[in-house]
């Protein structure tokens, strides 16, 4: 498999990352050699435990910079160095690549992304099922709910035009990106359920061929999300197929990760197996309880898929608990349109939904069959205000936020996200 295109004015911030994990194992001895009574290198680390990524275990040696490159690692010989470091008892490895960020707005927030830097990340992966590019214009509405400063406004279309502006921002982690599946569809379809026509196939094709060739890494997509969740499999096989042709990947948040879990991971190998490209599935879990002990299935099965030749990975984050956006909670149909018009949908009394919030101290919330919306709540002022009233009765009351405008409650349902945990439960 080729490597996935990286931006050409990224590229090289990576070069240092990649020469320490090709450079020297645990055996290599390098011999130095002072040159005009100068030190060798401008950077030496001594002592540490190296682990350089190939895989092999670590050794004790030494990491060697010079003009801001690595220029040895390894057991060297009587090194000399303007400054040197004393790492005996500590680990030095290359920079962590975070594969999972979302940072695509958070960046031009604040680029020294201290928060990663301070954990070793110095690579973010961005565009995950919604990229920062490209647009139809700089008033095209983004799919990305990534965090932005108040007054934002975009000034880019393209993903190459992006990447412009984030490096005269300024940014201390390098950075590579996807293209989203969903931005396309938004960018020639918008937030509506729909089949595409052959003409606007072939124009989100080549929305996604010109990202590719600006630098993309490969296509995404987040199929639990509107406008993405809109897309069919073939849809998806034929956008990933330009993909392919530029050595890029598929990576996804596949369309289900709970009872339906076994078809989504199905589906995402279809697509990589039909588009002939790679496919990396995000945050690989079971949602709910009762399917924990089925992961070894999900396992095995993408294992098969392997073993006949398709390249199958995936991702996992360290902890047990899960989070999106409240409004995965409603039925797809609620999920079209602008906010506006969701909101009306949502202020309707033929809507059938009904909201039900209690306290337990407990965070969750999900749609059942029946359509009623359950909002369990332990810390809001919310309180017991709309325990058994319907969706649309809520919203009217515009009351769900405290001091909130009524045709801003579905946007002000969102803004308590980071304190909900939601899913699907059928």
């Amino acid at each position: 498999m080729r490597c996935p295109r990286l931006p050409g004015k990224l590229r090289l911030a990576l070069v240092a990352i990649g020469a320490a994990c090709v450079l020297m194992l645990s055996c290599n001895t390098q011999t130095t050699t002072q040159q005009n009574g100068q030190p060798q290198y401008d950077l030496l680390i001594t002592g540490g435990h190296i682990v350089d990524g190939s895989g092999s275990p670590w050794y004790e040696g030494s990491v060697a910079v010079k003009d801001g490159r690595i220029a040895a690692v390894g057991r060297l010989v009587k090194p000399t160095a303007r400054r040197v470091i004393d790492a005996t008892g500590l680990v030095v490895a290359p920079g962590f690549i975070d594969l999972h960020t979302h940072s695509d707005y958070t960046l031009l927030v604040d680029g020294d992304a201290q928060s990663k830097i301070r954990q070793g990340v110095t690579t973010e992966i961005i565009g995950e099922d919604a990229s920062a590019g490209p647009f139809e214009s700089v008033n095209q509405p983004d799919v990305s709910k990534s965090p932005r400063a108040p007054a934002f406004k975009r000034s880019w279309e393209t993903l190459g035009q992006y990447f412009d502006v984030l490096q005269k921002h300024g940014i201390s982690v390098n950075v590579a990106s996807y293209v989203g599946a969903g931005q396309v569809w938004m960018d020639v379809i918008g937030n509506v359920n729909r089949r595409p026509t052959p003409e606007e196939m072939k124009k989100m094709e080549g929305l996604v061929a010109q990202a590719m060739q600006q630098g993309a890494i490969g296509l995404s997509s987040g199929l639990i999300y509107a406008p993405n969740m809109f897309e069919t499999t073939d849809d998806l096989i034929q956008l990933a197929s330009v993909a392919a042709r530029y050595g890029g990947i598929y990576t996804s948040h596949i369309r289900g990760e709970g009872d339906d879990e076994p078809k989504a991971l199905a589906e995402a190998i279809e697509i990589g197996e039909k588009a002939h490209l790679p496919v990396h599935i995000l945050h690989f879990k079971m949602d709910g309880h009762k399917n924990w002990g089925h992961m070894i299935d999900q396992i095995k099965t993408i294992q098969a898929a392997r073993d006949r030749g398709i390249e199958v990975t995936a991702d996992q984050y360290p902890y047990i608990a899960s989070w999106t956006h409240l409004e995965q909670c409603l039925p797809p149909k609620f999920l079209e349109g602008s906010l506006e018009h969701r909101v009306e949908l949502l202020k309707d009394p033929k809507s059938g939904l009904k909201l039900d919030i209690g306290g337990d101290n407990k965070w969750y919330a999900y749609a059942a069959a029946d359509q009623i919306m359950r909002v369990m709540d332990g810390m809001t002022p919310v309180k017991n205000y709309h325990v058994g009233l319907r969706v649309f009765t809520s919203a009217n009351a515009g009351k769900l936020i405290v001091g909130t405008n009524q045709d801003r409650w579905f946007q002000d349902l969102n803004s308590y996200m980071p304190k909900f945990k939601a899913l699907w439960k059928p």
